[in-house]
Parts: structure tokens; C-alpha cells; sequence
């Protein structure tokens, strides 16, 4: 069967929603759609499994580095370090060569690539005459830790922005405000906002019976420079009870860490939780009150994104306090507000926003109401789905 779009992600499916939701709606406009990505987890490749069970696409781990392939897994990542050694483009990610093989075989009419890699795949589709797009899911040269702002990586990444986005027959990112600044960088192409909406799902009824405030983060991985500094700074001498959930991939010392910031008051309850997959994280989310966006401005990608979370939050109903980056203030509504706005880092601002909504409940639900609102308003099929399908009918015209 030939396929129309190929697209090119760096991992699992499930922790992609950005790729399921534009496969989906390229699908159900009636193109064939194939996903090609990296399996390097067994219980995550496990949940991709029971994705694909429904989905009107497929996905193909072309790189397979689960722990029971270890052999795989061993040349794996032997080759990137030899590439890393030799300075080779095929060093941004693992596999990218049985990527090359995947995309030889399957010749798409139309190749989008989601990821670092992903970049160097679609420079070499060009030279052979291929059709590619780029979807900036993060801005990839600026969404490097600050010490690798003079690496080889950071100028390929760089070099093959700048070259793309005058050879791709489109580009996408999450918000207006990175793709005012990748035109403004690169010029060329200008990237279409895509935003990471999420369905609305009816409000969920609430255990109204607890004193606490029920406050929710969720990463793929919990650690350092993500704001969690901030939270133990916020609530060290927090006057309310408070229940924390903090879901995702946590090593063991930084949890340590986490228990003896929060250990130091006792109206503090907190729990960590491993990552979920996507039809339980749902629910997990809807049980709480509020949740944490609580996002760096620095690198600049970050500034500049609005990420999954925040939208993840609205579509469950909860109230938000979101850090003042450029990216979330684009989603914000003056009109609408679906919580509290906070400076990046400041944890008295944060202290404030949540002894506000444990004073205040009438505020409290004013807010999850307004998120309701906004999660409708932002709906995939309303705000998604029209300009993917234009994209894509346009580019395979």
C-alpha cells in the first residue's frame, strides 16, 4: 500500500500526543499514514501497542532498544558515540540510519519530521527529490541546556533549521510567538501555530469532601530546572494543607531531595507517581484541584512553547497556575482566566497564588470553570484539525 505521509518521531507513541493527533486527522481525511519511531521501554511499548489497537494509522518501531534486545540496544548506542567521536550529523539521535532504510522503503509522498534526528532525515530527503515538512515541537537548536550553546550539536541543529524551513513545502510549531521568532531568525518559511490542544472531557465530580488543596505536576520526567525548586521554596511555610502529586520518571536521589524540601512542614502530603499511560492519566488529573504549569523561560524553546500539560489541565477542568512564559501568556485569556499567572521562579509569587486558592474556593471554582471554557474553546477539531488537513491537502495537491 503506498503511503502518503510518513511521519518521523524520536520515541514512543504514547508519549507523543502532538504526532497521534496529526496522524489521526490526516488519517480521517482519507490519506494513509504510517508512524515511524524508536521503542526503548517494554511498558511503554506496551501502551503504544494498545494505542494502535483502534488507530486508523501504524506506527513502526524502526529502531527497537527495549532491554530485551540487548544486542540492539548495545550497537545502538556504540554507533552514536562513534558518530558523536566523529562529529557526523547521525549523532542527534539513536538508529537514524534504519530510519534512512524505513523512509527508502516506504518512499512517502510526504515526510514530516517531529524530532532533532528528524532534521538531518529530512535534509537527505531532499536531495532525492522527497517532499518534507518539519513540525517544530520544540525550537531543537534553542532547547539545549545553556552549556551546549557553543556545541557542534547546537550548529547542526542551526544549520539545518535555517536550510529547511527555505526547502519544506510547510513548517507548524506550538504558538505564534515561536513562530514569529523562527521567521525571524531563519526567515523563509513561516511555521503555522499548531497548539498542543487536548479533547474536553466533562467535568469530572470531585471528592469535595477533603480540606486539602489537591495540586497536580506531570512530566515524562521529574528533576531539576523544572520548577519543582520552586514549589519546595513556595511551601516551606505554607499555612493550609496541601496534597502534592508529582507523576513521572523520578530518580532516586532527586525524590529524596523532594521528601526532605517538603518533610520540613507537616500540613504537606505528597505523593510520586510513575508515569501513566494516557487513558489513566486522564482520570488522575480530573481528581485534583489545581494544576502546576509552572514552566522555565529559559532555554528560549521553552519560553516560547505552550506545552501539554497546560492544555491537559484545561481540557480536565482544573484551575492553573501558569509562569509568565510568552508561550502560555499566548493561550491565556484575560476574559476567560483558567487561574493565576506567576513570574518564572518567583516562589513567594507561587506561595500567594496557592494560599489565594485555598482561602478562596468561589475563585477556586470561577477558574475551573473558565478552563472548562477555554478547553472548549481550544477543541482539536475547532482549533487543530482544519489547518493540518489544509497543510496536508495543500502539499499532496
Amino acid at each position: 500500500m503506498k503511503t502518503d505521509v510518513l511521519i518521523l518521531t524520536g520515541g514512543h507513541l504514547s508519549t507523543a500526543p502532538r504526532v497521534q493527533k496529526e496522524a489521526l486527522f490526516i488519517a480521517e481525511a482519507g490519506y494513509s499514514v504510517v508512524i515511524a519511531g524508536k521503542w526503548d521501554d517494554s511498558e511503554l511499548a506496551a501502551w503504544d501497542v494498545e494505542l494502535l489497537r483502534d488507530a486508523p494509522y501504524r506506527y513502526i518501531p524502526v529502531v527497537d532498544m527495549r532491554p530485551v534486545n540487548s544486542a540492539t540496544r548495545f550497537l545502538a548506542r556504540l554507533e552514536r558515540k562513534i558518530d558523536a567521536l566523529l562529529h557526523s550529523s547521525y549523532a542527534l539521535s539513536y538508529g537514524l540510519r534504519q530510519y534512512q532504510a524505513c523512509i527508502r522503503k516506504l518512499n512517502p509522498r510526504l515526510m514530516i519530521a517531529h524530532f532533532p534526528g528528524g532534521l538531518l532525515l529530512a535534509q537527505a530527503r531532499t536531495k532525492s527529490g522527497g517532499a518534507i515538512a518539519i513540525d517544530f515541537e520544540d525550537w531543537f537548536s534553542e532547547n539545549l541546556p545553556q552549556e551546549f550553546a557553543l556545541s557542534s550539536e547546537r550548529k547542526t541543529l542551526v544549520r539545518f533549521e535555517k536550510t529547511l524551513l527555505q526547502q519544506a513545502v510547510f513548517a507548524t510549531c506550538p504558538t505564534a510567538c515561536m513562530a514569529e521568532a523562527l521567521h525571524s531568525t531563519y526567515g523563509g518559511l513561516k511555521p503555522v501555530p499548531i497548539i498542543n490542544a487536548f479533547a474536553h472531557r466533562r467535568p469530572t465530580d470531585r471528592d469535595v469532601h477533603t480540606n486539602s488543596l489537591r495540586v497536580l505536576w506531570f512530566s515524562q520526567t521529574i528533576g531539576k530546572d523544572r520548577g519543582l525548586e520552586t514549589l519546595c521554596a513556595a511551601l516551606e511555610k505554607f499555612q493550609f494543607p496541601i496534597m502534592i502529586t508529582l507523576i513521572g520518571k523520578c530518580s532516586a536521589d532527586y525524590k529524596q531531595k523532594l521528601a526532605d524540601a517538603l518533610s520540613v512542614n507537616n500540613l504537606i502530603s505528597f505523593a510520586i507517581k510513575p508515569p501513566l499511560p494516557p487513558w489513566e492519566l486522564e482520570a488522575e488529573i480530573a481528581r485534583h484541584d489545581i494544576g502546576l504549569a509552572v514552566e522555565p523561560t529559559i532555554p528560549q524553546s521553552r519560553d516560547l512553547t505552550a506545552s501539554n500539560k497546560f492544555f491537559q489541565y484545561l481540557s480536565a477542568n482544573l484551575a492553573i497556575i501558569a509562569t509568565n512564559t510568552s508561550g502560555q501568556l499566548e493561550m491565556w485569556s484575560d476574559s476567560l482566566p483558567p487561574g493565576i499567572c506567576v513570574e518564572a521562579e518567583s516562589a513567594p509569587e507561587l506561595h500567594a497564588a496557592l494560599s489565594r486558592f485555598y482561602s478562596d474556593r468561589m475563585f477556586l471554582e470561577s477558574c475551573q470553570k473558565n478552563a472548562a471554557a477555554l478547553a472548549a474553546r481550544y477543541a482539536p477539531d475547532i482549533a487543530i484539525a482544519p489547518a493540518i488537513r489544509m497543510l496536508i491537502q495543500k502539499a499532496l495537491a
